[in-house]
């Protein structure tokens, strides 16, 4: 897998207080699922999102957004790392995190 060609990313961040940093790969930083989770869902949460989306490039791999995600949140040494997906619809209350 390491040789495996990887896909271009975009890092994409929510500027919040950085104790809990959510990080999410998703296909368009500005689409429906992207906005649901930056006004709604994790709404108040640091997040970085990891952007792969076409550009002529159809090489994707999760994991390794996944861990370009996490290596830029640990550069804030947070509290908590949550690691998600752009589809979600609900959460625990925040109070739970904090």
């Amino acid at each position: 897998m390491r040789e495996r060609p990887k896909g271009f990313s975009t890092i994409h961040e929510v500027e919040r207080e950085k104790d809990i940093v959510v990080v999410i790969p998703t296909a368009d930083f500005n689409g429906k699922f992207a906005i649901d989770c930056r006004e709604s869902i994790f709404k108040g949460l640091h997040i970085i999102f990891v952007e792969s989306s076409g550009r002529g490039d159809f090489y994707f791999s999760i994991a390794h957004n996944f861990n370009i995600g996490i290596k830029k949140a640990m550069k804030y040494n947070p509290k908590w790392v949550v690691v998600s997906n752009d589809d979600m619809h609900k959460i625990d209350d925040l109070n739970k995190l904090h």
